[in-house]
């Protein structure tokens, strides 16, 4: 069994003061510091590579390097925004009885609006960049589909954003700490028709760090599986099933877990996510956000430090702020955002739109 045996990050923002080694040297103290172990202790690092285009997965190796100079191992898994892959593939290794360090950075902020479009439209699949259709565009076309195939309101799927900034407001190392009505949200400006500006994730920058290591109690992964399936919405059907995911999700079985982080990129993307891991019925998850049952408190809460709607969007490592955020709930240490009696929780990771995704259930042992 894999225990999850030390978490760290640093609060998600625009840090133009801090470099990115700040944030690493930071992430990597605080995770070793939390599992009770000196730097000399990890013996592997895995490294999702960075999205930040001035950021190289080489300068990040240097780093991790420089602070962990018994490290044997420093490998770095190419994983788009699902970090899940790196995670996966180090659970592996941890299994054999090694102090196992998942670590990543992004620096995102720097790079204007248009710029962070850019590389939103590289993480698509070549479909939708060869006709250069941004990212908002694609999110949009889901949105308008679900609510044309299910006559969802438009209020339902938004309320998502609403719920994950009320999650945020109590969350210390979030970007968004601050409430935001469905009303404000659904009056923000157009990104795509029908999707709105305060319906989407805004890139951040952060690092994170989760050490693994061979445990049979305490907080522990039950299982992580990464699934390859492609949502094509240009094909006009409405077709919204993500059947590999569902698959993996079977495989894990989803239904008896106290929580969900969702990789909530946009509130349709959200929204789906319930339906695709079998937390909600097709057709039926607006309804199970509209009514607030995913609300901290609710029959199922999500996204329950903010998401990356509310916490921020870290692409490539927001999988690590998720599995530090599902072992502080376990653990009972969430402080405001506590999900009551929490022992299984389930990590949605996501690349592009559904390219590849990973689901990993942890549970307390």
């Amino acid at each position: 069994m894999v225990q999850i045996k030390g978490i760290g990050f640093t609060k998600v923002g625009e840090f133009w003061e801090k470099t990115f080694e700040d944030l690493l040297v930071e992430a990597i103290s605080k995770a070793t510091e939390d599992a009770n172990l000196s730097f000399d202790a990890i013996t592997v690092a895995y490294i999702p590579r960075p999205i930040s285009p001035h950021i190289t997965s080489t300068d990040v190796a240097r780093v991790v390097r420089s602070i962990l100079p018994k490290c044997r191992k420093i490998i770095t898994i190419d994983c788009g925004t699902n970090g899940l892959i790196a995670v996966e593939t180090a659970a592996r290794e941890a299994g054999n009885k090694e102090n196992v360090l998942v670590v990543g950075v992004e620096k995102l902020s720097d790079f204007k609006s248009y710029e962070q479009e850019s590389i939103r439209m590289n993480l698509l699949g070549i479909h939708y960049r060869l006709l250069g259709i941004p990212a908002s565009a694609v999110h949009a076309l889901l949105l308008r589909m679900y609510m044309k195939k299910w006559n969802a309101p438009h209020e339902n799927i938004a309320k998502l954003a609403e719920i994950t900034h009320t999650h945020a407001a109590g969350a210390k190392h979030a970007k968004y700490r601050f409430k935001l009505p469905v009303k404000k949200i659904l009056a923000s400006p157009v990104l795509a028709d029908p999707l709105r500006m305060f319906e989407f994730s805004s890139l951040s920058d952060g690092a994170a760090a989760v050490i693994l290591s061979q445990g049979k109690t305490g907080v522990i992964i039950n299982d992580v599986k990464i699934a390859n399936d492609s949502l094509f919405v240009l094909n006009c059907s409405d077709e919204l099933q993500a059947k590999n995911i569902a698959e993996i999700a079977r495989d894990i079985g989803t239904t008896d877990v106290d929580f969900v982080e969702l990789h909530d990129e946009s509130t349709i993307l959200g929204v789906l996510q319930l339906e695709w891991t079998g937390i909600s019925k097709l057709g039926e998850a607006h309804k199970l956000v509209g009514n607030g049952d995913v609300e901290l408190g609710g029959k199922i809460p999500v996204c329950t430090f903010g998401g990356l709607k509310g916490r921020g969007d870290v692409a490539s490592i927001n999988a690590l702020y998720q599995i530090a955020e599902a072992t502080l709930q376990i653990r009972g240490e969430a402080d405001n955002n506590q999900v009551d009696n929490a022992k299984s929780g389930l990590v949605v990771s996501l690349h592009g739109i559904n390219l590849s995704a990973g689901l990993c259930k942890i549970v307390k042992v």
